[in-house]
């Protein structure tokens, strides 16, 4: 479990490095931000993960997307993709799609 989390964390390290670059996220909050990540990606991996871990890490992504684009256009960087758009993107994308399998599954074991 500890391994798959680390590999996560390590693919994530372009994003972040990325967000700093831009300005969107001192190093202190990235710090932060690879702190709860990591909580929810161990959440995530015991054996029976809850919807609320999921739930809980989906709004806490999309809130964190919410002040990159506040402060992006605080910085007047009006349509400007960086390359830290897309993995944030697909991590939401996996989360909701986790989510729906692990509801699937509990219905099926009904």
């Amino acid at each position: 479990m500890a391994d798959t989390v680390r590999y996560m964390m390590e693919e994530m390290v372009p994003e972040l490095e990325d967000l700093v670059k831009q300005k969107y996220f001192s190093k202190q909050e990235v710090k932060q931000i690879v702190k709860r990540r990591q909580d929810f990606e161990y959440l995530l991996k015991r054996k029976a993960a809850l919807k609320e871990d999921y739930l809980r890490y989906i709004e806490y992504e999309s809130k964190l997307e919410e002040l990159r684009q506040h402060r992006k256009a605080a910085l007047g960087e009006k349509g400007k993709h960086c390359c830290s758009a897309v993995p944030r993107c697909a991590r939401l994308q996996l989360l909701i799609s986790h989510l729906i399998g692990a509801q699937n599954n509990e219905r099926s074991a009904k």
